[in-house]
């Protein structure tokens, strides 16, 4: 029997997989894969005032790479930076109006990536797909948040690799 790989290594290489894709599809754009999301996260603000810090808990970035980010966003004209007027020592991030654009442009891309990915699923199975990815994520975020029962540690499981 052909041994078959265990989810933990299936998604591994689907998320592998998925960010080849994405970047090749944002490549011709103004709006590479690394910047597309810095700007989704902001254009669902609604125009809110978003500090660096935020940026930076929301993806798990450090700050370095936040700031490297903001830099090229805002070279471009995609974000404007100013101070937040609820914290005056915070920097605070705004989408443009060619932000909006750009990200949209990029949607379309990262859409059809998401074809890609769907190919050959029924709606149901679509829906079906998104709904399970959604509740395994949660599942790992609850996970890092409660700390495991020393009986449920990884020590002491006993992992199985499906034959």
């Amino acid at each position: 029997m052909p041994r078959t790989h265990s989810i933990s290594w299936n998604l591994k290489h689907l998320n592998k997989a998925l960010e080849r894709a994405l970047m090749r599809a944002l490549a011709d754009g103004d709006v590479p894969y690394s910047q597309a999301g810095v700007l989704s996260f902001l254009a669902g603000r609604a125009g809110e005032p978003t500090s660096q810090r935020q940026i930076e808990e929301y993806f798990g970035v450090s700050n370095p790479a936040v700031s490297g980010l903001v830099k090229r966003l805002h070279s471009k004209g995609f974000v404007a930076v100013g101070t937040d007027p609820a914290d005056q020592r915070r920097r605070a991030v705004q989408i443009t109006a060619a932000g909006l654009t750009a990200m949209e442009t990029a949607r379309r891309s990262i859409d059809a990536v998401d074809e890609q990915v769907l190919d050959g699923f029924t709606a149901a199975e679509s829906a079906e797909f998104q709904r399970l990815i959604a509740k395994a994520r949660h599942n790992l975020s609850a996970a890092a948040v409660s700390p495991l029962p020393a009986s449920d540690s990884p020590a002491s499981q006993r992992i199985e690799v499906n034959a």
